[in-house]
């Protein structure tokens, strides 16, 4: 009886945390009060033209994904998107605003300044399938883009990692 009890006790909490990791899983329509309420607090809310908003939520201990929750001037979610992928940084454009690019992509994973160049590169991880990349944004001394790159996150034979990840 102890037993089932524990397990029944396991499987609820996994509902639970899976549930709230799954932003995607959030209808158009729904409250932004009610998505607060049931995900917590964004990390950032970003102002949106319109009225509306963006609400940060960047997930996992590594940082992978970062999904931004639209909620129009209504305070109703208009969509959900993840937007640490190939489609996102496909919109990113040189010369753009270091806030602007960050408005897109949220929080990065690291920041790095070069002080020979004066420019400092940006990280952010994400997932490819199923490998573990790097995405990079370089912002000049004037705060803006002036380039960007990726590069796959290696790792050793067993695992463990050998190479400072982003």
């Amino acid at each position: 009886m102890r037993t089932r009890i524990l397990q029944c006790v396991f499987l609820a909490s996994c509902l639970f945390f899976s549930g709230c990791a799954n932003l995607t899983s959030i209808p158009p329509g729904t409250s932004a009060a009610a998505v607060e309420a049931s995900r917590g607090k964004p990390f950032r809310v970003w102002p949106e033209t319109g009225g509306g908003a963006s609400w940060e939520y960047p997930l996992g201990p590594e940082g992978r994904y970062t999904y931004m929750v639209r909620v129009g001037a209504d305070s109703r979610v208009t969509g959900v998107d993840q937007v640490l992928g190939w489609d996102t940084f496909g919109r990113i454009t040189m010369g753009m605003p270091v806030a602007e690019v960050e408005h897109m992509l949220g929080r990065p994973y690291s920041k790095v300044t070069f002080p020979l160049t004066g420019q400092t590169a940006w990280a952010w991880r994400f997932v490819e399938t199923v490998w573990k990349r790097c995405f990079y944004a370089y912002i000049g001394p004037d705060g803006n883009l002036t380039g960007t790159g990726s590069r796959d996150e290696e790792s050793g034979d067993q695992g463990i990692v050998v190479a400072i990840p982003c």
